[in-house]
């Protein structure tokens, strides 16, 4: 996605103000992944914040293994961040032991 990371560059050049319900991080990725066949149909869930990762179940784009429920709750980074704090290592310490990892223990 080429366009994806040139957009990128552009608004660490000229950064922009956007819009939180037209014009999100959620709604310009998917723009993007459209570009390429792959946004799918437009969703309320794209446009308010808090519900992606229903829409990505409902779509299997991610771990369907699992009651939605059940995904969500094991999902959950917060603790984990908390406790990670400034480590050097803060980004494979909040993925350990989540669903559809590598190290996953269901």
């Amino acid at each position: 996605m080429i366009n994806y990371l040139y957009e990128v560059n552009r608004l660490a050049d000229h950064p922009q103000w956007y819009n939180a319900l037209t014009q999100n991080c959620t709604t310009t990725i998917r723009g993007h992944a459209q570009q390429v066949g792959a946004g799918g149909r437009l969703d309320w869930r794209l446009l308010v914040n808090g519900h992606l990762d229903e829409l990505l179940y409902e779509r299997s784009q991610i771990d369907t293994s699992l009651p939605f429920a059940v995904l969500r709750a094991r999902s959950n980074i917060t603790s984990k961040a908390r406790a990670a704090d400034d480590s050097a290592d803060f980004s494979t310490l909040i993925r350990e032991n989540l669903p559809g990892s590598h190290d996953s223990a269901h």
